[in-house]
């Protein structure tokens, strides 16, 4: 239930980046992927800081969170660390980095 309750918070944080994000910032540019996807299943699994590192050092070589493309079953899952609560903004960027990461590919130069 509390997992269920870090991914509404986590949804509802990324609902108010999306308004913000087209507007861009100081320092923001384009994003340009290597896909674009509008109808892919996501999977968000969410634990302890230390564990997520770990799993990600399999996909990753070092990271604070993962994203991973199933393109034969154009599904996409996200590892991220568990908020330590709503003004953990380190995870909550984490989170969105991650979910960008699933709806347009890689997009780090």
């Amino acid at each position: 239930m509390r997992t269920c309750l870090y991914i509404l918070a986590i949804l509802g944080m990324l609902s108010s980046l999306s308004i913000a994000i087209p507007g861009g910032g100081e320092g923001v540019g384009k994003l340009k992927g290597t896909r674009d996807r509008s109808d892919i299943q996501i999977h968000i699994i969410v634990a302890p800081m230390s564990e997520i590192r770990e799993l990600c050092k399999i996909i990753v070589k070092e990271a604070p969170g993962c994203a991973k493309w199933y393109e034969k079953k154009n599904e996409c899952w996200i590892w991220i660390p568990e908020p330590i609560g709503l003004g953990d903004g380190t995870a909550f960027q984490i989170a969105g980095h991650e979910l960008w990461h699933c709806m347009i590919g890689d997009f780090h130069k």
